[in-house]
Parts: C-alpha cells; sequence; structure tokens
C-alpha cells in the first residue's frame, strides 16, 4: 500500500517561504522577546541598512521583560484551572426528606378544599332562595316549568294589531264596554288544562291579579280571551300595565307576590299596555 504522492514543487515553494520567513526576522530578536537579550545589543548586531527596519520592531514588541514569560505561564494556568471547575460536576443536592414532602402535599390540599368549599359557601349564601321581585317594568321570570314562551296577539277589531306590528307598550285605548279579542300563542303546540292570570299594575304601582272569567283554550294549546273587556277583566278606570301568566290551572299564582317569587308558569311576551276610561 503506498501513500499519498508528495508534490516536490509544493514543498520546495514552502521551504523557500520558511526561509525568507527566517532571514526577515532579525537576529536575536526571539532572545530579546525571551528577555534573554537587550534591545540595544540586537539593534548593534544589525546590519545598518536594516536597523530602521528592526527598531520598528523593537518599538512595537515594547520593552523587553524578563518575567513577561512566566506571568504569561501564570495567567495560562490560573485559565485553565478556572475552565476546569467550572466543567467540574455540581454539589450533590441533599436528600429528599419524604416525610416532609407529604405534610406539605396535605398542607396544599387542606388548603385548596378550604378555598372550594369557602368558594361554595359563598355562592349559596349569595344566590337568592326564591326569584327576586321584578324590576317595575321587567316581567317576573318562570321557575321549574316546562312550558314554552307564550306570545300576545290582540285581534280587537278597534285594535288592529298583529305580532310584529305596532308595539303593544303604547296605550290603547278601552271603555269598559270595548269588545276585546286576546290570544296567547306557544311557541309550540301543548296539551294539558292550561289556565290564564292577568297581573295588572297602575301608574302608581299598585297591582292586583285578576282571573279572565271566559278564556277558552285552542287546539293548538292558544288561549282566547273574548268579549266585553268589564265581563272578562274587573279593570278600574286608569292607565294598567297588563302581563299574562299561563300555566296549568292548578298551579296559577295566586296573588302578585307569588307571580314575583317564580312558579310552574310562564309570563307571556309582551306586556299590554292599555288606558280604560268610563
Amino acid at each position: 500500500m503506498t501513500g499519498p504522492e508528495i508534490d516536490e514543487p509544493m514543498l520546495d515553494a514552502l521551504g523557500k517561504l520558511e526561509r525568507e520567513r527566517a532571514a526577515s526576522i532579525p537576529a536575536g530578536l526571539e532572545d530579546y522577546v525571551a528577555g534573554r537579550r537587550s534591545a540595544e545589543d540586537v539593534l548593534a548586531e544589525a546590519p545598518p541598512e536594516d536597523r530602521e527596519r528592526v527598531q520598528a520592531m523593537l518599538d512595537a514588541l515594547g520593552p523587553a521583560d524578563p518575567e513577561a514569560p512566566r506571568a504569561w505561564a501564570t495567567r495560562l494556568t490560573a485559565q485553565l484551572e478556572a475552565r476546569a471547575a467550572d466543567r467540574a460536576e455540581p454539589e450533590a443536592e441533599p436528600p429528599i426528606d419524604l416525610a416532609e414532602r407529604r405534610r406539605s402535599r396535605v398542607v396544599v390540599w387542606t388548603v385548596a378544599a378550604t378555598a372550594v368549599a369557602a368558594a361554595a359557601v359563598a355562592v349559596l349564601t349569595l344566590m337568592p332562595r326564591g326569584q327576586p321581585a321584578p324590576e317595575p317594568d321587567g316581567d317576573p321570570p318562570a321557575v321549574g316549568t316546562s312550558l314554552p314562551s307564550f306570545t300576545l296577539t290582540v285581534r280587537d277589531s278597534s285594535v288592529q294589531t298583529i305580532r310584529g306590528e305596532p308595539d303593544l307598550s303604547k296605550p290603547a285605548r278601552y271603555l269598559p264596554t270595548s269588545q276585546i279579542h286576546w290570544v296567547l300563542s306557544p311557541l309550540r303546540p301543548q296539551d294539558g288544562p292550561l289556565g290564564v292570570r292577568v297581573l295588572a299594575q297602575d301608574d302608581q304601582g299598585a297591582r292586583r291579579l285578576l282571573t279572565p272569567a271566559e278564556p277558552r283554550r285552542l287546539d293548538n294549546g292558544a288561549i282566547e280571551i273574548e268579549g266585553r273587556l268589564a265581563q272578562q277583566l274587573e279593570l278600574p278606570a286608569g292607565h294598567w300595565t297588563l302581563r299574562f301568566v299561563v300555566g296549568e290551572q292548578a298551579s296559577l299564582p295566586s296573588d302578585p307576590a307569588a307571580v314575583d317569587r317564580g312558579g310552574p308558569w310562564v309570563v307571556a311576551e309582551p306586556a299590554y299596555v292599555v288606558h280604560v276610561t268610563d
């Protein structure tokens, strides 16, 4: 097996460059750097035509210091020792106290459980035990019922209003003898003995719960109130806001406060504002 071929011309060229480099370095310069000779000795040995270049080299190197090699070696040793210390393995951590860790976990879980329990108590304390009374212009909420929503439609001959048309919150004028035709329609068909109550509130906030005299139940579960106003509802003259409460006949509220508390009924939308005159 033969080694790689040697390029003789290249070797000759490299040798020539090395000789030229060595020749360009003044004699004694290496001894000056090592601190073994003075700058004056090196300069005196240089040829007269080359002394300017040698002086420039000496100036660039600075004054000779016999301790320079030793100081450099000391610095290098210190750096190497510092790097070796950095690479050394870290000190072993102290052994884990398993008993202490278990005690810490018990404390953490106890604090967390206490916080959760306190939050639950706060929620239960802040939650109302019954339905809050509605705002004067709001509807009582429906609670504990599976009934769908009901919508009021006014079909009076004197008040031609259908769903989606004129705002029923604007007062409609009635006489006690006016013919009314009001329909409460469920969102989906309903079975069962449904009834209706009318929660009436006047301008002073006084309220009364009225029972229509002759409501009729239609096939789809809608409830129709039709006839003379005075026959169906005992409404004195005045400005009234009417809300229609629909539910099973036996479960309907018996007074305004019961409507506020909520129950198995729904309040039809929208409220209907009427003005009754003598």
